[in-house]
């Protein structure tokens, strides 16, 4: 089959404002995940429920992202980018005024999936629309800078949560989220424009890979499962983002348990995390021309497989504290935010006509992924510093293989290419 080169589109770059806002509107997501972290107690009591039944509405929130993901993304290929946010922000308002209000359990959760599938609207098309609008160079810098905003609110979002529930209920962490939802809403219907135009003109007969007709998102989606230059960006980013959760799963227990850390100080101690990805996103945005972007990849996978080696190490001799664990995060994180953005990046430009589908698809991959790790850390956790180090080696070893196996495989199609 003859390959088809297709010429991006050119688009406009978004008003400052404009970018600003599309900046900032995932993190009403953020907020939904992190900040009532600190109320479960408290939300369990409201309801009458056991505490850890919690932990459902988490897992409804995360499989809401998932799904919302997919269903944003091929729509927006099909309908343009604005109304998708548009409807999805709305829900995300509905979906918070019924958060606040439910009056049992079972009616909360099913506000919490229907809040997930409004908020998940910001996360697709916010990366949509940044590749829709900007050059190479300038889509790298700008998720750079999108993952750096979004990472800092894991390590804000409980401590705001816990200051609220001195003062304020429960109730008063979802109101915040609400407020923050209302501001989404109005800020996307003034700024927001539409930045996807449809080319009729191209001639496309590869099996209706752009055609935007419904009936043939099946095949859309299908088409980029089984795209290699996709696929495999894809799963690598997703990886890097299951290492997140790597984290996230299973630190309060190691923090708290085996470093006898008070629980007071696990907030902070847990933003070492989001200290290190914000940095590494940072650096990746500063340094995002074509000429550093595999050397950021290479340089992360280094850092974060030999990282992983050395904890396991330290800790093999019992020389691993707790001074040295936060110091070991926050260079772990800064090597995955070096190298998923251009990931990222690279997948979502990968077919023009599909952005839309292929962050939703991605988006869906890391989230499900995030929800996969955080269930078999839960199941099969063993208490123990052992189950984070090889969980660190396993996402990084095997996001570093997925992309390396792929190198591998041009250079092998080039020298046939010469041989011939």
């Amino acid at each position: 089959m003859n390959q088809v080169n297709i010429k991006d589109q050119e688009s406009q770059p978004l008003s400052a404002v404009a970018l600003i806002v599309l900046l900032l509107l995932p993190l009403g997501s953020s907020l939904c995940i992190d900040m009532y972290l600190p109320a479960y107690s408290n939300i369990a009591e409201y309801y009458n429920i056991p505490e850890s039944y919690l932990n459902i509405s988490m897992g409804i929130y995360l499989l809401g992202l998932a799904i919302g993901q997919l269903i944003y993304g091929p729509i927006s290929d099909r309908f343009g980018r604005r109304k998708p946010l548009l409807i999805g922000s709305f829900l995300f308002v509905i979906a918070s005024i019924f958060c606040c209000i439910s009056p049992n359990y079972i009616i909360f959760l099913i506000f919490r999936l229907l809040q997930a599938l409004g908020a998940c609207a910001a996360i697709v098309l916010s990366r949509a629309i940044i590749v829709d609008s900007y050059n190479r160079n300038r889509q790298v810098r700008l998720l750079s800078l999108l993952s750096a905003i979004n990472i800092v609110s894991p390590a804000i979002a409980p401590i705001l949560g816990g200051y609220m529930l001195l003062y304020f209920s429960w109730i008063s962490i979802f109101i915040s989220v609400l407020i923050f939802s209302i501001f989404a809403f109005i800020s996307s219907y003034i700024f927001i424009q539409e930045t996807y135009i449809a080319d009729n003109n191209s001639d496309i007969n590869l099996k209706a890979k752009y055609n935007k007709k419904i009936i043939n998102m099946l095949s859309n989606f299908k088409f980029l499962l089984f795209d290699k230059n996709y696929i495999t960006f894809a799963l690598s980013a997703a990886l890097l983002y299951g290492l997140a959760f790597v984290w996230v799963t299973l630190s309060p227990a190691i923090v708290i348990n085996e470093f006898k850390v008070p629980q007071y100080y696990f907030g902070y101690f847990f933003a070492m995390q989001c200290l290190g990805n914000t940095v590494g996103s940072l650096i990746a945005a500063v340094y995002s021309s074509e000429v550093y972007e595999i050397k950021l990849q290479k340089l992360g996978f280094l850092v974060l497989i030999s990282c992983s080696v050395i904890v396991g190490l330290l800790f093999a001799v019992n020389l691993l504290n707790e001074i040295l664990l936060a110091i070991a995060v926050v260079i772990l994180y800064l090597a995955a935010g070096l190298t998923q953005p251009s990931l990222i990046a690279i997948a979502c430009r990968a077919h023009p006509k599909m952005r839309g589908l292929s962050a939703g698809l991605l988006g869906f991959m890391q989230t499900s992924l995030g929800a996969v790790v955080a269930i078999i850390c839960s199941i099969f956790y063993d208490y123990s510093m052992n189950s984070m180090v090889w969980l660190f080696l396993l996402f990084s070893i095997s996001s570093y293989l997925i992309i390396h196996l792929k190198t591998i495989d041009m250079n092998n199609q080039n020298v046939e290419q010469v041989i011939n």
